[in-house]
């Protein structure tokens, strides 16, 4: 059984968008824990919080990427596979 998808390629650039409650659950989760590592750690510690902030997105890309419909990539607004050469 396949695994339903949280998030779907945005059809230009780089990125992904939610797509039922599960993408849009863990997008505002994600904002939460941002909004939280800022308040508690700036401007008292800016070396943690820019560690902790590098943490956050690399956890952000790896679970959005393993969530996301095709793996993420520039997109020139091509439909499908096909690339602009």
């Amino acid at each position: 059984m396949s695994e339903e998808a949280w998030f779907r390629p945005k059809r230009y650039g780089y990125g992904a968008t939610p797509t039922n409650w599960k993408g849009w659950a863990f997008t505002f989760d994600m904002v939460a824990l941002f909004v939280a590592i800022r308040l508690l750690l700036l401007p008292s510690y800016p070396v943690a919080f820019v560690s902790l902030l590098v943490v956050w997105l690399a956890v952000l890309l790896v679970v959005v990427n393993g969530k996301c419909s095709s793996p993420l990539r520039w997109r020139w607004g091509q439909s499908g596979h096909e690339e602009k050469r």
